[in-house]
């Protein structure tokens, strides 16, 4: 019996088993992260949680640039990494590559 439990342990269903949740570990962070950063966008930007959809933009939802400063202060803050204002950040034309932008720099620096 002890050798039939060893097999199923090393079958293929049970490491592909071990390795979906593996897999599923860092989407989830990816999704908390997001969602931090979207309750620092709202809290610091004084905007209703409601209005920020992923094609928002921050003009469009009246973030203004000093607005935008504090937000990146808070995440830095909150997370301890640096969140330079450029490449992807400075280039995103919406909230959710915003977001995506700085959620890779933070998930970049906890590797």
């Amino acid at each position: 019996m002890a050798r039939n439990g060893v097999q199923r342990v090393r079958s293929g269903r049970a490491h592909k088993g071990g390795r979906q949740a593996q897999n599923r570990q860092p989407n989830r962070l990816r999704v908390q992260t997001a969602e931090q950063i979207l309750d620092i966008i709202a809290s610091e930007g004084r905007v209703d949680r409601a209005r920020i959809t992923s094609d928002a933009t921050l003009q469009s939802l009246e973030v203004q640039s000093m607005d935008v400063v504090m937000i990146l202060m808070v995440i830095e803050e909150k997370f301890g990494v640096y969140v330079p204002i450029d490449g992807a950040i400075a280039e995103s034309d919406n909230v959710a590559s915003f977001v995506a932008a700085i959620t890779d720099r933070i998930l970049e620096s906890r590797a």
